[in-house]
């Protein structure tokens, strides 16, 4: 189309001053065309400015992440015609957007307003635009709106519209909902799951009785240190997690679950070329695109979306090895490994069981060292504080700073006299991050200040959701611990 010609021209001309293309302008001024133009252009031009509009949203975002590169992505995605992000049909929600039903045939629907308000709008007040600058919204709301409902309601069998019973304004349950209703015969309800939230959590308390099996079962656990991290932070998540082993249904998979899927590929990649593929420690990208392509990468190879993930992932490795190459100090593509994904196993104060498997064992000036690779920036919470050690708030809190989990490897690899955190995501002045000296040494006292809060745990008479723990943040099992507010939304009740 001539909106994706235009782009590719910019991105040329950018190239060729040595400047970063400038997207957000071009947005912009796609945006300004196709509000000028929208009536005159034929659909596929408008559906172009529309794509060319997300694309370079999308492309602007990227900026911090892919830097130089970024000019060389968007020619990619050009080249591909990647333009849509689509859904599945599998869904167990399927979301239509405003004049593009798809026109599949389908039992039973449900449409809620996705603004919170009332649906459809009124006029003048569209959710996200602001119509006083767009003198011809009025009429154009309700234009696709009525196309939305009478699609919808022709290819299903059976449709519900929720709208909001605004009483304050007297718009209940909204004035073109009133006719559809009278149009097709049908009444409108009034209904409510609640009239108001109590506040807190009231009387319901979620907590799972421990028993002597569910005692002796707790104490005989061999923990990782993801299990370890979530007992400690959350004993009723522990239980579901890693006893009952519940799983989130697979409709709340995001773009998270890639990004794990990515990181357990970049470790398959580096444990290779360290070992047994170390011939291609010069000449890697072979390699990846070898182990992309094998069976064993067939899930993640087959996941919708997942070609960017993997372009940027090439990108940051690619980076890594020219900084690498110009400091002269090799450590990820270099030939210094001692063993890659080691197992190992202790037992904390000697009754509790740990085990796991460090990423790399490293021979790094003359020193063998743990080498965890963590594919993300370094957040926040990784940094050390000055004011007291991760013994010291483990004892004060109850909570484990990320450290413990390399000064915990260190202790149970006997062979390994250092260790640090490698952020493959980083800039090259914050990718390492080494243990000091007397964290190292206090590991010990660590281990066994774990165990005693373990024995805790294990002694008393349930396991109870830990609601201020951060592990709530991520957590996609609120729905059994009745966290306060998860049925809550900035808009109201969910």
């Amino acid at each position: 189309t001539s909106a994706g010609r235009r782009l590719s021209a910019q991105i040329n001309r950018a190239a060729q001053t040595g400047r970063t293309p400038d997207f957000r302008g071009f947005a912009a001024a796609s945006a300004a065309e196709l509000s000028a133009n929208r009536q005159s252009y034929i659909r596929e031009e408008s559906e172009a400015l529309e794509a060319a509009i997300s694309l370079s949203t999308l492309l602007d975002d990227w900026r911090g992440r892919l830097g130089r590169h970024l000019a060389g992505a968007a020619e990619k995605l050009l080249e591909a015609k990647k333009f849509r992000v689509t859904g599945s049909r599998s869904a167990p929600v399927q979301v239509v957007g405003f004049g593009q039903a798809s026109g599949e045939t389908f039992r039973r629907g449900l449409i809620f307003p996705v603004d919170s308000g009332i649906m459809p709008a009124p006029p003048f007040e569209g959710p996200f635009l602001n119509p006083v600058h767009v003198p011809q919204m009025r009429k154009n709301v309700f234009e696709y709106q009525d196309l939305l409902f009478r699609q919808m309601l022709a290819r299903c069998g059976s449709v519900v519209v929720a709208a909001v019973d605004d009483a304050i304004r007297e718009r209940t349950p909204g004035y073109y909902f009133s006719l559809l209703s009278e149009e097709f015969e049908k009444p409108a309800t009034k209904v409510a799951f609640r009239e108001k939230t109590p506040e807190g959590r009231g009387d319901v308390s979620c907590f799972i009785p421990i028993d002597e099996p569910l005692r002796a079962r707790l104490r005989a656990f061999s923990y990782s240190y993801s299990s370890l991290s979530k007992i400690l932070a959350c004993p009723f998540l522990f239980y579901h997690q890693y006893i009952l082993r519940v799983s989130p249904p697979s409709f709340m998979d995001d773009d998270e679950k890639i990004n794990l899927q990515m990181g357990t590929f970049i470790h398959r990649f580096l444990q290779q070329i360290s070992t047994d593929r170390k011939d291609r420690l010069g000449d890697w990208g072979p390699l990846f695109d070898e182990l992309w392509e094998s069976a064993d990468n067939e899930a993640l190879r087959s996941m919708e979306g997942v070609e960017i993930y993997r372009l940027n992932a090439k990108i940051i490795l690619q980076e890594i090895d020219e900084e690498e190459r110009a400091s002269g100090r090799r450590i990820l593509f270099a030939d210094n490994a001692i063993s890659c994904e080691k197992e190992f196993s202790g037992a904390m104060a000697g009754r509790y069981s740990i085990t796991g498997r460090s990423d790399r064992l490293a021979l790094l000036e003359g020193n063998a060292e743990v080498i965890d690779f963590k594919y993300s920036k370094k957040r926040n919470d990784f940094s050390l504080s000055p004011r007291e050690t991760v013994l010291e708030r483990f004892q004060k809190k109850g909570i484990l700073h990320p450290a413990a989990q390399l000064i915990l490897y260190r202790h149970f690899i006997p062979e390994a006299k250092g260790a640090r955190f490698y952020f493959l995501k980083e800039t090259s002045k914050n990718r390492m991050m080494e243990m000091p000296e007397k964290e190292l040494d206090a590991a010990g006292e660590l281990a066994a200040a774990i165990a005693d809060h373990l024995d805790g745990i294990v002694q008393g008479d349930a396991l109870a959701p830990g609601y201020d723990s951060r592990e709530c943040d991520y957590c996609r099992l609120q729905s059994l611990c009745g966290k306060e507010g998860y049925y809550r939304t900035a808009g109201g009740n969910r």
